[in-house]
């Protein structure tokens, strides 16, 4: 008997506990979706007590909005699968929801700063497919500041990019590869004057060529009085560039004949497809010219002494350029894929050739090397592909890697009689070699 009245007593409380389970009934809904979502404090079915009576429960949600990238919800506190006032986001112009501060990333990933004040942007998120990219000018209440090293390599669906005027720096290759671009927009001159540009890749120009400055497209460049500072690749292969001026009261630069010159040292820091420099000119800065694809011809006045790295690299249609003989270093990559160039003279006193310096020059036929010349460079002669005779003078000592190589028609005539120490293996990539030549 006390056996039979245990066993009704168990089954009696596992009746109870299972009513009070499911008395709450469970509306399956999962955050964040569904479409049943209840209002705030919303009421549900009614439950079976304990005794038997019924009484109504009342599901609680927190005070917090929970969100994803497209709503916002609030999430029930009770125990059970739902959500109540599910809505979409309303934006404002810092990319911040109204109601809940949620921020929308716009499909771009960030990395925030070591200083906690800012943010750099990494690249796109996974799923954001967009051709026509907007970068933010602020994240999470932050400016973004810089635009990361790779960040878009290889996005070869891009079209245009605007940049905001708060980015300070691109990284190294951020463009690289995204060879759909047409257009670059901006909203500020002097913003843009000021970035810190990692290479010629990390400016997207390197693809678009077109620079947009408030929709409008820029060709006739004018320097703010407030630059004092300005990147090389600034305007690198802005082909539509036809003009440059500065503003008078510039502390730092002047401009004439359509270039832009450093006061202090005489320096030619810009030009385009219709620049004269001027006869006072000293030198010409590193990547000046470079990309000036419609540049057919410059005369280098004779009291410039210094030609920087890739001053005129990528002038496709400059055919002739005379070295002043005050110059005695030829830099690296100074004329490098000068494709149409068909003549240069290399003054007696230059004692260097840079690595690169004329490669892929595929319409110059000869060189002459004068004896002065003690260096030349890693792919100095690097895809001059009807260049068909050159001569090594007797003092050259050392000589790069594939300085000649993909030269198919080139004989290279040595006034020594066998390699010297100083040449690389490869120097002369597979081009026929004569020793012990004595020239007429």
């Amino acid at each position: 008997m006390n056996k039979k009245l245990f066993i009704l007593l168990i089954v009696l409380t596992m009746i109870c506990a299972i009513l009070l389970a499911v008395g709450c009934d469970n509306h399956n809904e999962k955050a964040p979706g569904g479409d049943n979502t209840l209002p705030s404090g919303g009421q549900d079915d009614n439950l079976s007590g304990g005794d038997g009576a019924q009484q109504e429960h009342v599901h609680t949600y927190a005070v917090e909005w929970s969100s994803d990238k497209d709503f916002h919800w609030h999430a029930a506190t009770c125990g059970h699968d739902l959500t109540a006032d599910k809505s979409a986001h309303t934006f404002d112009e810092n990319s911040m929801c109204v109601i809940c501060k949620y921020y929308s990333s716009n499909g771009f990933l960030f990395e925030l700063n070591q200083d906690n004040a800012s943010y750099t942007v990494k690249g796109l998120e996974m799923d954001n497919d967009n051709t026509q990219i907007v970068i933010p000018s602020t994240y999470q209440g932050k400016p973004v500041t810089g635009i990361d090293n790779y960040a878009f390599r290889h996005c070869s669906d891009l079209i245009s990019v605007s940049i905001p005027s708060s980015i300070e720096s691109i990284g190294s290759y951020a463009f690289d590869g995204c060879n759909a671009l047409k257009a670059v927009y901006i909203t500020d001159i002097s913003s843009w004057c000021k970035i810190n540009f990692k290479g010629s890749f990390s400016n997207p120009l390197e693809y678009a060529q077109k620079l947009y400055l408030n929709n409008k497209l820029v060709t006739d460049l004018t320097i703010p009085a407030e630059i004092t500072k300005f990147d090389i690749y600034a305007f690198y292969n802005c082909v539509d560039l036809s003009s440059i001026t500065v503003d008078p009261n510039n502390a730092v630069y002047r401009s004439q004949d359509n270039c832009l010159i450093e006061k202090q040292t005489d320096r030619l820091v810009l030009g385009c497809k219709n620049s004269v420099i001027p006869e006072y000119v000293k030198s010409i800065g590193s990547s000046a010219f470079e990309g000036c694809r419609e540049l057919t011809s410059i005369e280098i006045p004779s009291g410039v002494s210094f030609i920087g790295f890739y001053a005129f690299a990528g002038c496709e249609n400059l055919t002739k350029i005379v070295i002043p003989s005050g110059v005695k270093i030829i830099c690296d990559g100074v004329f490098k894929n000068c494709s149409s160039l068909e003549s240069v003279n290399i003054p007696s006193g230059v004692m260097e050739i840079g690595m690169s310096a004329f490669s892929g020059c595929a319409s110059l036929k000869n060189v002459e090397i004068p004896a002065g010349i003690t260096d030349i460079g890693q792919g100095a002669f690097a895809s001059c592909v009807n260049l068909t005779k050159i001569v090594i003078p007797v003092g050259v000592t050392n000589i790069g890697a594939l300085a000649f190589v993909n030269c198919p028609k080139l004989t290279i005539y040595c006034e020594l009689s066998g390699m010297q120490s100083g040449w690389k293996e490869t120097w002369n990539g597979n081009c026929e070699v004569v020793f012990d030549y004595i020239r007429d």
